[in-house]
């Protein structure tokens, strides 16, 4: 089983919060039967996200028809889903690298006309769609008894400083500030996707800048005192930062997401994994 991440609850505390049929796949590793799940020929736009924690995993653009009976992927988002080679070394099981749940597996060399020659076979139970106009704003599911220890427990010191108690790291000092390689920044706190590499731009303000998020991954809520809009992750709601619009960047979007390093974890491109 694939090691959980952030999320991570007992079977008792899982039973209670998924259906029999997703606590039997996403924490036992069943299997539905092919041609009955409601994502098989679902073609809308979108984010599918894990159906136990509901962190990101899947572009709705990455999604093929296979002729499987599961609906089938080519690659997932950077960092959300782990891989692991089954006891009998036949298949490669694919789990939630958020809360470990199982997926389903991945079969390569099949010779598909997609970009990784990858065929991600996932259950439809493991997975629950947001439509591209949608948000995620209302599912900040990493839900912990005792979030301070147990926040305390995962993180730094510096990143539950910034996390959770909403700091902010001296400009000019964070790792990310002048970094431009190609990949994906996540959430350091629950590992969801947040920002591509391809919307970063040097602000010359100190922090990480960014145009733009990845769709439905980051909520805006305005500073009490209405001056300033703050940003979080959208999954564990994470301190990130401010979003600053109209200052005339010659950017898409005319914002600033401006984002602390220490908020952030960078997950380099692979080949195609970055569109």
């Amino acid at each position: 089983m694939a090691a959980p991440g952030s999320v991570q609850k007992g079977d008792e505390e899982w039973r209670a919060i998924l259906s029999p049929e997703q606590f039997r796949i996403l924490r036992q590793k069943g299997t539905e039967y092919p041609g009955t799940g409601e994502y098989v020929n679902f073609d809308k736009e979108g984010i599918y996200g894990c159906g136990g924690c509901n962190a990101p995993l899947y572009k709705s653009t990455t999604k093929f028809n296979a002729g499987c009976g599961w609906p089938a992927f080519f690659e997932g988002i950077p960092g959300a889903i782990t891989r692991t080679t089954d006891p009998d070394g036949r298949r490669t099981e694919i789990n939630c690298a958020t809360c470990g749940g199982h997926l389903g597996h991945v079969f390569k060399g099949e010779g598909f006309a997609t970009p990784t020659d990858e065929r991600h076979c996932v259950n439809s139970v493991s997975l629950k769609f947001t439509p591209a106009t949608s948000s995620f704003s209302s599912l900040s599911v990493v839900v912990m008894a005792d979030p301070v220890s147990e926040w305390r427990a995962v993180l730094s010191p510096e990143q539950f400083r910034i996390l959770r108690q909403k700091g902010t790291e001296t400009p000019g000092t964070g790792v990310y500030d002048k970094f431009f390689e190609e990949g994906i920044f996540s959430c350091v706190g629950c590992k969801t996707p947040l920002y591509k590499s391809t919307t970063k731009f040097d602000a010359g303000c100190g922090w990480p800048a960014f145009f733009e998020g990845l769709p439905g991954a980051i909520n805006r809520t305005p500073d009490p005192d209405g001056r300033r809009t703050e940003i979080t992750c959208a999954v564990c709601d994470g301190h990130l930062g401010h979003v600053h619009k109209g200052e005339g960047y010659a950017t898409p979007t005319d914002e600033r997401h401006c984002v602390n390093s220490v908020s952030i974890n960078f997950n380099p491109a692979k080949p195609s994994s970055v569109t």
